[in-house]
């Protein structure tokens, strides 16, 4: 799964890390990611909760959110290096015409994040880590119904070759995972404009991350996120002009200074 945090989910389903399976769920379509929900992606383990559709899932970062599960080790051997294997960016104007009237804020980008060395890491996770670098955006971008999540947090530890697509399936930007892949998703969503009556018609937040497999082995690559905001317009099916948030989500590798 920076992106900001509060975030996503699937099927309003919790599956929680200590729970037992003896083998990986079947892949599934991440078609359900789309469900509207509240997730604290930087919960600690006494706030671990879902609620269903209500309107309030600002910042996301990382996949589907059913995380790697505790049960036998896998055969296959740990992944030690990450790259950007494929990104699909997202906004605001990729909705349909009725998923337009119901977001007032829309934005983000799905990566396809390429594991090596090997031929096949199925059945590990790769668990991320999120840092800030700069951040101009108002403080109403990050505090809403009295909730206030800070600019770039994550926790999640996302699978290798689980779900066959995911992404954000209301703008149709999916990719798939496969044995040397896994999906993270950086989406930013919201019933009304983030920016509105802000004072600020665009602002930026830029977050550094870096992924460990199964959460205690750190992989190479490091990884550069930035969320521009952008205040807009939208007309909805009934004339109405109503104010959104749109822009773009954007995630580059960090050279390696020699």
């Amino acid at each position: 799964m920076c992106q900001p945090p509060l975030r996503h989910t699937i099927d309003n389903l919790y599956i929680s890390m200590e729970s037992k399976t003896p083998s990986l769920p079947p892949k599934k379509n991440a078609q359900a990611i789309s469900t509207p929900f509240f997730h604290f992606k930087n919960r600690n383990k006494s706030s671990n909760f879902f609620k269903p559709a209500i309107p309030f899932e600002p910042h996301q970062n990382g996949g589907p959110d059913i995380q790697k599960q505790a049960g036998s080790a896998p055969s296959t051997p740990c992944a030690s290096s990450v790259a950007i294997g494929a990104l699909a960016p997202f906004n605001h104007s990729n909705l349909s015409a009725s998923q337009k009237d119901n977001w007032g804020t829309y934005l983000g980008v799905t990566s396809q994040m390429s594991v090596g060395p090997g031929t096949d890491h199925s059945g590990h996770c790769m668990k991320e880590t999120l840092t800030t670098i700069s951040n101009n955006c108002p403080s109403q971008v990050y505090n809403r119904d009295g909730n206030t999540t800070s600019p770039c947090t994550g926790n999640k530890c996302l699978d290798i070759n689980r779900y066959g697509s995911a992404g954000d399936s209301a703008t149709g930007s999916t990719l798939s995972d496969g044995p040397t892949s896994f999906i993270d998703l950086h989406r930013t969503r919201f019933r009304t404009s983030l920016l509105e009556g802000s004072g600020v018609s665009s602002c930026s937040v830029v977050c550094q991350q870096s992924y460990s497999c199964d959460r205690t082995h750190p992989a190479t690559g490091n990884f550069k996120i930035t969320r521009n905001f952008q205040a807009d317009t939208h007309t909805k099916a009934d004339g109405t002009t109503v104010p959104i948030t749109t822009g773009n989500v954007k995630k580059e590798t960090i050279a390696t200074t020699p």
